[in-house]
């Protein structure tokens, strides 16, 4: 499935606001940000983003960064993110374990 069509799948999904492919960077680091809606905060806070979230197609997972703008918007994207992952089959993970699933991604491609 191609980025493209698979950041048109994700924005026909409820509670997703829109979609953003970042291919225009080296191989392996193709993305797609996805906006969820902010729910509280104010308008400049945090950036004026609910929250850093992106598919990595080098993973094949759904990148959650935890900088949320408030509780509320935490709560619903938390429901969202459940969602993504029932209809999609992408695992999420934190930030911060992102490199070490790219390592096993890179071992499972050597071994193979």
């Amino acid at each position: 499935m191609t980025l493209d069509k698979l950041a048109f799948q994700l924005e026909q999904i409820e509670g997703v606001e829109r979609c953003k492919v970042w291919d225009n960077t080296d191989a392996g680091q193709e993305r797609i940000y996805i906006e969820l809606p902010k729910l509280n905060g104010g308008k400049k806070w945090n950036g004026g983003s609910a929250g850093t979230v992106y598919f990595d197609n080098y993973t094949k997972t759904f990148v959650v960064y935890g900088n949320w703008a408030g509780a509320a918007t935490r709560d619903s994207a938390k429901i969202i993110l459940n969602r993504l992952t029932e209809i999609f089959g992408y695992p999420q993970i934190e930030r911060r374990n992102l490199e070490r699933e790219q390592r096993k991604v890179r071992y499972a491609k050597e071994t193979a």
